[in-house]
This record gives C-alpha cells, structure tokens and sequence, in this order.
C-alpha cells in the first residue's frame, strides 16, 4: 500500500517540477463547492459597510473602509450596537479591530465589479488558495529538494480538510492572501541565501509588508524567518543576523502603526492582546496552543469548542494535550537528528504562539500547516524508507506505528473527500440557524416601527447578524432587536410586573464559550450592575461563583403588551411567538439540542 505514497523509484509523479501547478489546479478543483455558500455571517456587515448600509457608518481610523474595525471600544458605539442584536452584557469598551488594508481593496474590488455576485467573490478566495498551495509546493522543493518527500509534504497541504474554514467565509480571505505574501517571502530568503540573488533582499521585506497588511496572520512570517536562520542557514551568525534586519525592522515598524493607531482587541473572550494582556495570554496559551496542535495533525475542528459546554472543552483541551505529548514523543527522534525537520517543527510550533490570541479555529492553521506538513511528510518517508534515526525501542515502535496508520488514513485518505464536503455542512448550519429564521419571521415586521425581543436565540453570535440577513434580502428592519439571553441553557423567566420579566439560566449567563465573544471571563460583572438600552434596563440580580451573572431582571419602559414589543423565542428549526408570563407567573424553556 505504501508505494502510493510515490517513494517507489519507478513512480516519481510527486518530484516532476510541474507538481506545484497540478497540486494548485487540485486545490483549487477540491474547493469549488465553495462557490455555492453565499454570504455568511461577517460576509453581511463587510456588505452593509461597503454599500453604505451600514448604521452608525462614522468608522476613523486607518483602514480604508473599517470593515475589520466597527467594533472599536467606543462605548457609545457598542451601546448603539446593543440595540441591534450585540447581546446586553457585552463589555462597554469592546474592541475587536483589525488592520487589513491590503484584504480591504480586494473586498471593494469585489463590491466594484460584481456586487450582487457572492459566487464570483468566493472565486475570488478559491484563487488564492490555489495561489498559496503554489507558493507553499515551491517552499517545500527548496528546501527538501527535488524530492518525492517535498511533493508529498505538498499533496498533504493541497487537500487538508483544515483549510476548508478559510474559505468558508468570504472575509476569510484576509489569512489567505496573508499566507500567500508569507510563504513568497519564506521563498525569496531561501533563494537569496543559496542562490545570493540580490533582488531577493528588497523583494523579501515588501512581500511582509504585504503580509501584514493583509492580516495579522502576517506576523506569523517572523516564525519561519527565525527558524530558518536557526537551522537552515549555514552562513556566519553575523551574516544570518543582517539577513534578518531588514524583517525585523518591517515588523517593528508595522507594530508601532499598528498600536500607535489603536487596533487590537480588548474586553473579548475571543481575543486576548499578548503586549496589553500578557499574564491572560500566558494562560491562554498554555489551553489553546494543544488544541491547535491537535487541528494540525489529528484535523480536530477547534472551533468545536465554540459548541460545547465548559466541561466538555475541558476534556477536549486535555485530550488535546495528551495527543501532542504523543505525538513530539514519536517526532522527537527525527527532529533531533534531521535540521530541516527541526525547521519545520520550531516554524510551526513559533506559529502557533501568536494564533493562540484568537481561540482555536481551523482557520488558524493555514499558515501553521507549512510546517505541520513538512514535518509530517519527513516522518511518513522516514518510516518508509527505514531512515537511520528510526529507534529500536519497542517503546517507540507500537505507538509510531498506530500514529502512522493515523496519519495516513486522517491526510491522504479522509482529508480529500471531506475537504469539498464542508461547504454544503456550513451551508445546512447557517441556514438552520440564521439565514431561515431571520427571513421567516413569524411576525410582519413594521419598519422602523417594531422591536424584536429575543428571548433565547440559539447563540448570542446567530442573533447579532439578524438585522443584516434581512437587509441583504430586502426585507422590512426592526427598529431594534435585543438579545435576552441565548439557547444553550435551561432556563426560567419570571413576571414579576407589568414591565419587568426575570430571567434566570440553569448555569448563569455568559455559560457557551460562543458568548464570551463580548465579555472576557477577566472583566467580570457585579451585582447590581445596570446596563441602559434605549428603552429597556438590565440589572444584574446575582452572580454564579465564577463571576458570570445568574439572574437578571429586564425593564421595559411599556407594559410587556404593547404592541410595539414583539418577543420571540427559539423552538426546534425557528423563532415562534414567545407567550409572556402572566404577572407573579413563570415559563420554562427548555436548552436546545441537536446544535450545542
């Protein structure tokens, strides 16, 4: 069975020279399913602000149309957010801010040429995938030479199912074009180091700077770029060291922009700030970093931890670190006997650190898997061809050999099937979540008149696009949407007035890691603590003992009858009308299954 792996000495189809423009073809083929998702999510707020749609359009900073910038820790702005569909404990000084003003040019051009064509923008994306899988096969041969190894290491990236969530989404397309300026500028250091081609040491720091304006992914360059000078580059270390310099000043330059300017993340359970936060990313760090690792090698979806409970997460994030022990145990012979495996290695490991602000997610990976791949294709073609640094101890043996039979049926086997299947579970996700609940309302919507109260939506994130879902389908807005609470939990609402209704989840607010998008677990509330909408007060009543809200009390400014109020509540596939309480009575809905 092995043969197929191409090391057999009479099939050399994956050390021909053109296998990086056939592998790009493939990735690009194995993707095309993409093209029939549509907009998705953070696809709809990019649409609202490029065409003008967008509320509160008095976005200032540097980007050029802050599409990656309108929540940007104003607390005015988050408040006026609050009315449409950003939940009510969101931090007043949330800030979720990105510098992209390369991806943004690509968006306008988009919204220039086929505005009304989400198809042709996906095509967009698929391009650059195709771009990346080409620029990575390149990297792969210089390094590991004209190789079957370097085509296999390639074959392995082209069809990771891992990549799929960078296509998802249109607005993914800021990690695409960044890895696509990374690698190319991992390429030119290695040609103009072995080849001593000059125009590599101008061409190499404006491919960087391309990088970092596309995404902040870009800064994950620096990792490669130090572990090649560490285990590649046989010059002198003065030498290696001015070879670094021009790099090194690009980042520096890109960060005091980039802080100087106000972008960052700050209040978000998403994100978490490594230069504002560094005790918080230090703790991060250490639980997210094996689950990225377990999404590189094992294909764990890490966005799973979005889904489950606290407990849940747990067991993942320490199953995740069991795999990772496991798996640099049976890696370490190779690594330390092989200086391009200990290249790949410290790379990926180093790339790892800075996509550990953002909770884990496959989207993340499209970069690390540079050197993820690379590793792997050593070890798979070291066991093959019983390369020296293979160990006796039967130690070693049982467990290498299982994690082998792992590897080659998770990569070569399940990866190239699943990877074109993605889209259409994204596809049935989204639209049993958002797209068909918001356009099927049970209720006429009375422009500008009404204002929806969602009791329990599925998750606080799903609500939030809401508004934006109607305004792409042309359907009447709301004039405010709030968001109670969300589906993931048991939870009990109690009348206790004409205007108030008591609301109470079995294990607090704040429970699904998704809802921590808008409030960090390190900026708890207190008891007491009032949050002011245009016409309704929150009021926290209790806390759980790990600082989250228990209970709280919602007043209206009207009676809960009035018909400018129109609740609703989450049941099975959609919104149906929510039945307010009688005065001193209580309901109980039930957590939503089939989804958490």
């Amino acid at each position: 069975m092995m043969p197929v792996l191409g090391y057999d000495k009479n099939r050399t189809w994956l050390n021909q020279p053109n296998l990086r423009f056939y592998l790009a073809l493939l990735a690009v083929v194995l993707t095309l399913p993409v093209l029939s998702l549509g907009l998705q999510m953070d696809d709809l707020a990019h649409r609202a602000i490029l065409l003008g749609q967008f509320p509160d359009r008095n976005i200032q900073d540097l980007s050029l149309f802050g599409m990656f910038s309108w929540i940007d820790g104003n607390p005015q702005r988050v408040s006026y957010l609050m009315e449409f569909g950003l939940p009510w404990w969101s931090y007043s000084e949330l800030q979720v801010t990105f510098w992209r003003p390369l991806t943004e040019l690509s968006h306008w051009l988009d919204y220039q040429l086929w505005p009304d064509s989400p198809s042709l923008m996906q095509l967009q994306n698929i391009l650059w995938y195709g771009a990346v899988v080409w620029a990575v096969a390149v990297v792969y041969r210089r390094i590991m030479g004209p190789a079957s190894v370097a085509g296999l290491a390639a074959l392995l990236y082209a069809v990771s199912r891992t990549h799929a969530d960078s296509l998802i989404m249109v607005a993914c397309r800021s990690s695409l074009i960044a890895t696509f300026f990374g690698v190319l500028t991992l390429a030119i250091l290695d040609r103009a180091i072995k080849d001593r081609w000059k125009p590599g040491n101008g061409l190499g720091p404006v491919c960087l700077v391309a990088a970092l304006l596309s995404a902040e992914y870009g800064i994950v360059t620096a990792a490669y770029l130090l572990a090649y000078t560490a285990f590649l580059d046989r010059r002198e270390i003065k030498q290696r060291v001015l070879s670094l310099l021009p790099y090194l000043l690009v980042l520096v330059v890109w960060m005091v922009i980039y802080k100087t300017a106000g972008f960052g993340s700050r209040g978000s359970g998403f994100y978490t700030d490594p230069i504002r936060e560094p005790l918080l990313f230090i703790t991060v760090l250490m639980e997210r970093l094996p689950v990225l690792f377990a999404g590189q090698f094992a294909t764990l979806p890490g966005g799973v931890l979005l889904l489950t409970s606290p407990s849940t997460s747990a067991t993942i994030r320490i199953g995740s670190l069991v795999f990772m022990v496991v798996t640099c145990f049976i890696l370490l012979p190779l690594i330390r006997r092989d200086a391009k495996a200990r290249f790949w290695a410290v790379g990926m490991l180093l790339a790892m650190i800075p996509m550990c602000a953002s909770v884990p997610d496959d989207r993340l990976l499209i970069f690390v898997g540079l050197g993820g791949f690379g590793l792997l294709a050593q070890f798979l073609h070291g066991v093959y061809s019983k390369a020296d640094w293979l160990p006796d101890l039967w130690l070693w043996k049982v467990p290498a050999m299982g994690l082998l039979g792992v590897f080659f049926l998770i990569h070569l086997l399940i990866s190239p099937f699943t990877l074109p299947a993605v889209p259409s579970r994204v596809t049935e996700l989204t639209d049993k979540l958002l797209r068909r609940p918001a356009v099927n309302l049970p209720v006429d919507v009375d422009s500008g008149r009404q204002t929806l109260v969602l009791v329990n939506p599925p998750s606080a994130l799903m609500a939030s696009y809401l508004v934006q879902v109607r305004l792409v389908a042309g359907l009447p807005l709301p004039a405010r949407t709030w968001v109670l609470s969300s589906g993931s939990d048991w939870m009990s609402v109690d009348r206790t007035d004409d205007r108030t209704l008591e609301i109470e989840p079995q294990n607090g607010f704040i429970f699904q890691e998704m809802d921590k998008l808008y409030r960090s677990s390190s900026l708890p509330m207190v008891t007491g603590q009032r949050v002011e909408l245009s016409g309704m007060s929150v009021t926290v009543l209790s806390l759980t003992e790990d600082g989250r809200p228990q209970k709280a009390a919602f007043r209206f400014s009207m009676p809960l009858e009035n018909p400018s109020l129109t609740f609703l509540e989450w049941e099975s596939n959609g919104y149906v009308p929510f039945v307010v309480p009688d005065i001193g009575a209580s309901r109980y809905l039930a957590r939503q299954r089939g989804f958490f």
